[in-house]
């Protein structure tokens, strides 16, 4: 998702490669990091996403379950019990996790129209096979740009 190729467009290996050069485009880095920054919880995400209803687009889960863990937390499971064992269940809750899942849902239906890519794919798969840590790529990245070179 975009949070994900946010944060690896950040890395300081990846930034120690491209940083001044043709490479990055600096604008479009710094509207990157603009949509996904959780200032305002999250505000200028959750504005783009609903400016994206009913296109193909893939939501940051990770915002899903910080609000319904937020509302699970803030908010009792009962309203109220009384002597006789009956209890309230306090329905705004369950309307409201209702609706952040509905939410959520709006876009699974909605599918991408391109031609696969054999190479793309390989890529990616490779990639996902030798991950490495920050470290090993900080070392890496020397091999593409070594020390003191601008």
């Amino acid at each position: 998702t975009l949070f994900e190729i946010t944060a690896g467009i950040s890395q300081t290996p990846v930034m120690r490669i491209v940083k001044n050069q043709e490479g990055l485009d600096e604008r479009l880095l710094t509207d990157l990091k603009h949509i996904t920054s959780m200032n305002g919880n999250y505000k200028v995400y959750r504005g783009s996403l609903a400016r994206e209803r009913g296109r193909p687009c893939v939501p940051y889960f990770g915002v899903l379950l910080r609000d319904m863990l937020c509302y699970e937390e803030a908010k009792p499971k009962i309203k109220s019990t009384f002597e006789d064992g009956t209890v309230w269940v306090n329905v705004k809750k369950c309307m409201r996790m209702g609706s952040l899942v509905a939410d959520a849902l709006l876009f699974r239906g909605n599918r991408y129209v391109h031609k696969s890519s054999q190479s793309i794919l390989d890529l990616i798969e490779s990639s996902m096979r030798c991950a490495r840590n920050e470290d090993t790529l900080y070392e890496m990245s020397y091999s593409i740009k070594p020390r003191g070179t601008k």
